[in-house]
């Protein structure tokens, strides 16, 4: 029960135990008629700090509901909201069904507990990673033969398309290219050259 306590906001640890809702399985959406489950949230940015706040979730509208609870805890910035839970860590939140998907696999103990990880949006690039499938925030790899292919540094991290050479873009501003690579790109891979510079 200790251990249960850390995991939620102090001035709610003397109430847990009538938080806990057993009978209530957490379906999403699509698996329960209605209904608003009281969840534990933690927010965490490795740039703006930690927020641990309690919320009764709407099935409906809980990716909206945990957005305004972002631009109300962590207020000047646009940020994109990933899963906290690491065996889920890379995985951004886009809809109802991933946060639920999220609040699944991220019960600790009987209480319902969701981690969001904040990346702030102006260090996104316009699309999206070929592998993950997610924003790419940050660093950029851009294959150096493929067609836009592009991905994410954490991708990279791992080998992925490692039979490529890659190209690291930090950002449209902050990274040149040099034009013997973008001739290079050019003429290997066929693409239209104004589409890549507006992608960079």
């Amino acid at each position: 029960m200790e251990e249960e306590r850390k995991l939620v906001p102090p001035e709610y640890r003397n109430e847990l135990p009538l938080k806990r809702d057993y009978g209530m399985p957490l379906l999403g959406p699509d698996g329960m008629a209605g209904g608003r489950p009281d969840i534990f949230v933690l927010f965490y940015s490795f740039t703006a700090g930690i927020k641990q706040v309690y919320m009764k979730l709407d099935f409906q509208k809980v990716l909206h509901q945990i957005t305004q609870k972002v631009a109300e805890l962590f207020p000047g910035t646009q940020w994109l909201l990933f899963s906290g839970n690491r065996q889920y860590r890379n995985a951004e939140f886009k809809s109802d069904e991933q946060i639920w998907e999220a609040l699944e696999y991220g019960k600790y103990f009987d209480i319902r507990y969701l981690e969001v990880r904040l990346e702030p949006a102006d260090n996104k690039h316009k699309i999206d990673c070929n592998n993950c499938k997610t924003s790419i925030i940050g660093h950029r790899f851009q294959c150096l033969e493929c067609t836009f292919y592009s991905i994410c540094a954490r991708c990279e991290e791992k080998s992925v398309h490692a039979e490529h050479a890659m190209l690291r873009i930090v950002g449209r501003e902050k990274t040149h290219v040099p034009d013997w690579i973008n001739d290079r790109i050019i003429h290997y891979t066929h693409f239209d050259y104004d589409s890549y510079q507006g992608n960079r």
